[in-house]
């Protein structure tokens, strides 16, 4: 349009910057309209692998990774959280898909060559199984279990969540318990098996499977949980147990009041074990186990009873200080363990979104919403009580049913809620982690961690709500991510995915906060050395500290 100026847009302009103050003399060139600028080649990003299957699949596609992909030994891993402590990073997301083709993964499915009548367990229980449960194969955790328990063994059981360790324990335990109640004479309130859990839902829950299985059989279970303490101290009942099944707080002042025995005890189970340990209920635990006698493997002689008694230690993890907690209590290298391969791997889909804190309750309602309206079970999980109670009033101002449970609602109360959602009453619970261990969810088909925990161990268990066996095939655990500890817990299974190993067990505040006390320690002695160095004024200085010069 206007030739004249063609060549002038082409020409570049060259500037002259003088020393102004400090700065040094410059030149440099300055393009103009018309000139093309070059631009730096960017790697262009990775496109989806039709042919290979997704272990993660990213916003963003170049952090997408895929069944055979590998990384260099030496090279850090790029994460697709890597940069989630920005706040641009709002809205990110990835999603993990279970890991099914690592070497040495095995599936849980039960086998077609073996029957539980091939451990010759009692005909009435397997009778009642059959009758109660429809189930007559064992499945992997429980074919490894068994014959340990049956051959008097100390046992850790230890597998992923769902796959069937309550079963795993409890056949052989009635098995050995109906064996030895025909063969001894017992006082009252001495049972022969005792099994100890940290909360009361897991408890009553464990009752329900063993009247199941005990159905028309001479077998009396009597169930113990909190809230039963004092009634039971001022009425102190007398009669025949075989097997008691307790929280451990309750147990703990029956056993230490003397109303019941634990001479007769040879089977003990902790269900939980990792919970067990804690320590809130470490002092409690080994006060009870110090009243049984557990040997390093339990003899079986014909028509006697055993000398000492078993332990098993059930958990989908365990405590790193395991040994240290149980070396007065029994010979830890009797402990063998019956374990699976998947353990602590993915199982369900998994997707974590990056969300500021404020949008949380608005995602919150979009997400409900939409299973709400397809009836679809849904477990949400916060960290607090009050957030738990808030979440469930949130979602009652519009109108979508919900039932909460939390650790600090009445026993009868927290049954009731959680009956309601059992039973498919109302579809979604809002819960702590009081809701994430051990309970029977199979009807549940997405978990959604409205507060990601800041244990791997938590986690864990959260996820292990779903997916187990018997639950629906599609599954799928969504965790909004807005805090910056959430964001390193969830570095730590992203890294875990890419390197195809077991999530860690850690904790990332008490990482955390052991870092800080490393921290505070060296500021700390930094600043004696500061406050001790003397006054170069004084003589000593000079004659313990030479000038250099």
């Amino acid at each position: 349009m206007f030739p004249q100026f063609r060549n002038a847009c082409r020409r570049n302009v060259t500037l002259n910057v003088e020393n102004v103050g400090c700065l040094q003399k410059c030149w440099f060139t300055m393009p103009v309209l018309g000139e093309r600028i070059p631009v730096p080649e960017v790697e262009p990003p990775k496109k989806a692998k039709k042919d290979k299957t997704p272990i993660i699949v990213c916003k963003r596609s170049e952090f997408n990774f895929y069944e055979g992909d590998t990384y260099p030994k030496f090279k850090p891993i790029e994460l697709a959280s890597r940069a989630w402590y920005h706040r641009k990073s709002k809205g990110d997301h990835f999603t993990i898909y279970p890991i099914k083709n690592i070497e040495g993964i095995t599936n849980v499915t039960p086998s077609s060559n073996v029957t539980f009548k091939d451990f010759n367990l009692n005909w009435n229980l397997l009778k009642n199984l059959r009758d109660q449960y429809d189930i007559e194969c064992p499945v992997e955790i429980q074919e490894r279990a068994i014959p340990m328990i049956l051959s008097g063994e100390n046992v850790i059981i230890a597998a992923h969540t769902g796959c069937g360790k309550t079963l795993a324990y409890l056949l052989p335990l009635l098995h050995q318990i109906l064996k030895w109640k025909d063969i001894t004479d017992r006082h009252f309130n001495s049972p022969l098996g005792l099994i100890i859990t940290p909360s009361k839902e897991l408890a009553a829950q464990i009752a329900k499977v063993v009247i199941a299985l005990t159905q028309d059989i001479d077998f009396n279970v009597k169930t113990i949980v909190g809230g039963q303490t004092k009634h039971l101290l001022m009425s102190k009942p007398i009669e025949n147990v075989d097997l008691i099944i307790a929280s451990l707080g309750t147990i703990n002042k029956l056993v230490r009041d003397g109303l019941y025995k634990m001479d007769h005890v040879r089977i003990t189970v902790l269900d939980e074990a990792d919970s067990l340990f804690d320590g809130t209920f470490q002092a409690k635990l080994r006060q009870v186990l110090r009243n049984i006698t557990f040997g390093f493997k339990q003899e079986h002689l014909h028509n006697t009873l055993p000398v000492t008694a078993q332990l098993m230690l059930v958990s989908a993890t365990m405590p790193t200080d395991l040994i240290e907690t149980l070396h007065d209590i029994v010979n830890t290298d009797s402990l063998q363990t019956a374990s699976t391969n998947r353990l602590h791997h993915v199982h369900v889909l998994q997707k974590f979104i990056r969300l500021m804190k404020p949008d949380k309750p608005t995602m919150l309602l979009k997400m409900v919403k939409q299973k709400y309206l397809n009836d679809c079970p849904l477990i949400i999980f916060s960290n607090e009580t009050s957030t738990c109670d808030w979440i469930s009033m949130y979602l009652n101002e519009f109108n979508i049913r919900n039932v909460n449970l939390n650790g600090q609602m009445n026993l009868k109360l927290r049954r009731g809620m959680f009956s309601q959602f059992q039973c498919g009453n109302v579809t979604v619970l809002s819960t702590t982690d009081a809701g994430s261990r051990g309970l029977d969810t199979v009807m549940a088909r997405q978990v959604l961690n409205y507060d990601l925990p800041t244990s791997t161990v938590d986690y864990i268990h959260r996820c292990g709500r779903i997916g187990r066996l018997g639950s629906p095939h599609d599954c799928k655990v969504t965790s909004f991510v807005a805090r910056p500890l959430e964001i390193v817990l969830v570095q730590k299974i992203e890294r875990a995915i890419r390197k195809k190993v077991p999530i860690p067990l850690c904790d990332v505040l008490k990482d955390a906060n052991e870092s800080d006390k490393i921290d505070s320690k060296y500021d700390q002695e930094l600043q004696d050395m500061l406050d001790n160095i003397p006054d170069p004024k004084t003589s000593q200085y000079s004659e313990e500290y030479p000038t250099p010069y």
